[in-house]
């Protein structure tokens, strides 16, 4: 699940008896300036979203470890710049991100 966080694209493939397989494609959803950088407080406003959309068409993935992105941006010293830091705490894609079904025809 935290590896899907990191993922602007995800493919996930339902098979029922390996007779036939059905393939959904999602995308990530982008948000305004001012979410964008509502940090943790977009993790409300992105469930109420998925919640209220009555097709289901949307998936609310929550980062149970935010700390994680903290640590791998870390790894490289000369990377982790005073900017960065930044953008990772007050980012909303640290915590929480949606993802819209791709229509298949």
């Amino acid at each position: 699940m935290e590896a899907e966080n990191n993922f602007n694209f995800i493919i996930s493939i339902e098979s029922s008896y390996l007779i036939h397989s059905r393939v959904h494609l999602k995308h990530g959803n982008f948000t305004s300036v001012l979410r964008k950088y509502s940090g943790p407080v977009d993790i409300w406003l992105s469930s109420y979203f998925a919640r209220c959309n009555s097709r289901g068409d949307v998936l609310c993935l929550i980062n149970e470890h935010p700390l994680k992105s903290f640590s791998a941006m870390a790894q490289h010293m000369s990377q982790w710049v005073w900017f960065r830091k930044l953008f990772v705490t007050c980012s909303s894609y640290t915590y929480v991100n949606t993802l819209s079904r791709i229509a298949i025809n």
